[in-house]
Formats: structure tokens, C-alpha cells, sequence
């Protein structure tokens, strides 16, 4: 069920063996960023390029090696799924070649970020568990805990990116944010993407998109859902009795985060 006032920002696509492509390049007015996902079988692989853009390899599931140009990751990661660890991540530069080779069955998230100047690429980057910054964030019933994977610590052109999970019940992007203006250090010009999963599997969350004027959208988050966010606030909720986890990744020139709350919930953020 879906409640739609204004444009489509919500993808729900099958999987299956190979790389699908889950929000296209342009999607929903999306400048920079676009999502893939790949399922592979132990045993098999997948190559590409990445060309004008940069990318975020994350396992979400599974483990396998990572060749990108000439440096080799050995083995990239350990988790069996997105609710029993923290990720491997690598870092793929624009214009190199990559390859993907499956040491168990696996599916892994592309991240991807179109950069649009000739500078140097930054090198490949290997992020392990140890290297994921964790925070718990908000209170009460918007607690949820963050992990950040890309920040200072890989040399990206725009991309950041990082993980959230949310208990059941539990609200994050609260008090609802948006990034959609270059005001900083207010507020920072940052276009985003969500992919959700859930656990167990057939639980659901719900995902609300709106700029408080023109657009006012909600969504039914199933497993495997993704969301583009160029621009408005998007506060998510997990369903009662259901884990809601998702990967998120932004892109911003000079890759800082200045969210700007809505004002009608600043209260949020005071002492009680």
C-alpha cells in the first residue's frame, strides 16, 4: 500500500543471480548516485568499470576477493547478513577496472557516485569491522545506532556512506532532517539513497518523504526496498516486532553532513 501526493521516489525490484541494477542513474531527478546489487554464487564472479564514477563495494552478506586495478583484497567479508555484524567495505575509484569473485555465495551493495572532474582518483580502500565508527543516536523511541564506513578515513571524491539499524519501533532520521541546500554550516547541498532490509524477513517499515510544500510522500518499506532522496526530509520507522536495517550513501562536494531539522520538530532536541 502506498499513499503518493507527488513523485515517485520508492524501488521495489526482484534479485537474482548477477547484478541488477536497483535505482538507475536520474532516477527521481538523482544527480550523482545510483544503486546495484549483486548476488553471486560461491565459486563465480562478476567484472566491470567503474568509469566516471566513484563506488562503495559493501557485503552485506557472505565473503569474497576484491581486485580493483592492481591491488588484490584477499578476503572482504565475514558477516552471514546485515543483522549479524558490523560490514567490509572497499573504496573503488573512478576510471579502474574491478573484479568480484565469490569465496562463499554472497550480495553485495554498489554504491555508486558519478564524478564529474579529471582530478587524480583516490586509491583503493579496504574499511574492515574495526575500522566502523558506531554511535547511538536520538532517545527514547528514535534511538537507533549508526555506523559510519566512509568518512575521513577513505579519500572519496564525494561518496559518504554508512549503516543504520533501527529497534523494533524505532524511528531514525528523527527529528527529520533534510540536506538539500548549500548553506553551510547550516545546512549542506548532499543527495541520498536508502536500501532497507528487515529482519524477520516479512516484517515491513514505513518511509516518509516530504520539502513542506510542493511533495508529501509515504511508503510500505519491505526487504530489499530502496529509496532516493534528492532532496526533503525522510524520517523511517521499523514495524513492531521487526529489525530495520539500511545502508545509506550521499554525495556532497567537500563530503560534509550540515543536516538542517524541520523546525516544527526542533523541540525534539532539547532537554526534557
Amino acid at each position: 500500500m502506498q499513499h503518493e501526493t507527488g513523485p515517485r521516489f520508492h524501488v521495489r525490484k526482484p534479485l537474482r543471480q548477477g547484478y541488477v541494477e536497483i535505482i538507475p542513474p536520474g532516477f527521481a531527478g538523482l544527480k550523482r548516485l545510483s544503486l546495484g546489487l549483486l548476488s553471486l554464487a560461491e565459486g563465480t564472479d562478476y567484472a566491470a568499470e567503474t568509469g566516471d564514477r566513484e563506488a562503495g563495494l559493501v557485503v552485506l552478506g557472505g565473503r569474497c576477493r576484491v581486485e580493483v586495478g592492481k591491488t588484490t583484497f584477499a578476503e572482504v567479508g565475514a558477516r552471514e547478513n546485515v543483522f549479524a555484524g558490523k560490514a567490509h567495505a572497499v573504496y573503488l575509484p573512478p576510471r579502474c577496472g574491478f573484479k568480484v569473485a565469490a569465496l562463499s555465495d554472497a550480495q553485495v551493495a554498489l554504491c555508486w557516485c558519478r564524478v564529474d572532474d579529471n582530478g587524480e582518483p583516490g586509491a583503493p580502500a579496504l574499511v574492515e569491522p574495526s575500522g566502523v565508527r558506531e554511535k547511538a543516536v536520538g532517545r527514547d523511541n528514535w534511538s537507533r545506532t549508526v555506523d559510519d564506513i566512509f568518512q575521513e578515513n577513505v579519500d572519496a571524491r564525494y561518496l559518504v556512506l554508512g549503516e543504520t539499524m533501527n529497534p523494533p519501533g524505532n524511528w531514525s532520521s528523527a527529528p527529520p532532517h533534510k540536506h538539500d541546500a548549500h548553506e553551510p554550516p547550516h545546512e549542506a547541498d548532499m543527495e541520498e539513497i536508502y536500501y532497507f532490509k528487515v529482519d524477520p524477513s516479512q516484517g515491513f517499515g514505513m518511509q516518509r518523504l516530504y520539502d513542506g510544500e510542493t511533495f508529501d510522500v509515504a511508503y510500505t518499506i519491505q526487504d530489499g526496498d530502496a529509496v532516493a532522496i534528492p532532496e526533503g526530509y525522510h524520517p523511517v520507522v521499523a514495524g513492531p516486532g521487526y529489525r530495520l536495517y539500511y545502508l545509506w550513501f550521499l554525495a556532497g562536494r567537500g563530503r560534509k553532513l550540515y543536516p538542517r531539522t524541520d523546525p516544527n520538530h526542533e523541540w525534539l532536541l532539547s532537554d526534557k
